[in-house]
């Protein structure tokens, strides 16, 4: 009598595969919606645990994430190191290295980018509060506008390049075009008009053009 062959290798079909991608696919999809968060993009809310109300969208976008939540991100690696809250990022690179600042805004290329720990935040343009880190307060519209401020707190730079070169000083106000650009660390000053107070001061208001 003839016995017939056992195999004892199962071998799985390509097809089976396929369709157990696509069940885990959208079990993890549900599971996003169902806790308040979208991903689209490659390595969107990769790092995501617990985190709810994130929306990531673009390239690294909210890459870091853990916990936190109520994040918009917007743009390649736009909070991509973010692991706090309520922060809203539109643009490549916005709010990039923010770890621990909660409630700022970043919208532009690179706006906000360094900003560590710094809170309350609006950067509105390209490179807007580029240097910020630990910062806190600051409103800045306007390309470049106080690009370099580090620590500085409490300012407001409206125009082009307006307070530009502030690094530590605090509760500036800037209106125009180069407004106080020249300011590092002075505080207190008020500069309305193009090219107002371009040089370097401390508790003094100007209007008009220098």
């Amino acid at each position: 009598m003839r016995r017939g062959r056992a195999f004892g290798v199962f071998r799985s079909c390509p097809i089976s595969k396929s369709l157990t991608a696509e069940r885990s696919q959208a079990v993890a999809l549900s599971r996003r919606k169902e806790e308040g968060r979208t991903a689209t993009g490659a390595n969107a809310l990769l790092s995501n645990v617990n985190g709810s109300s994130n929306t990531a969208t673009g390239l690294n976008a909210l890459y870091s994430n853990t916990s936190g939540g109520g994040n918009t991100a917007t743009g390649y690696k736009a909070l991509f190191s973010n692991t706090t809250n309520n922060n809203t990022a539109t643009g490549y690179s916005a709010l990039q290295n923010n770890t621990t600042g909660y409630e700022n805004t970043a919208t532009g290329y690179s706006a906000l980018l360094s900003n560590t720990s710094g809170g309350g935040n609006t950067a509105t343009g390209f490179q807007a509060l580029f240097t910020n880190s630990t910062g806190t307060g600051n409103t800045a519209n306007g390309d470049n506008a106080l690009q370099n401020n580090t620590s500085g707190f409490q300012n407001t730079a409206t125009g082009y390049i307006a307070l530009q070169n502030n690094t530590t000083g605090y509760a500036n106000t800037a209106n125009g075009l180069l407004a106080l650009h020249v300011n590092t660390i002075g505080d207190s000053n008020t500069a309305t008009g193009a090219f107002a107070l371009g040089g370097k001061h401390r508790r003094q208001v100007q209007h008009g053009h220098r």
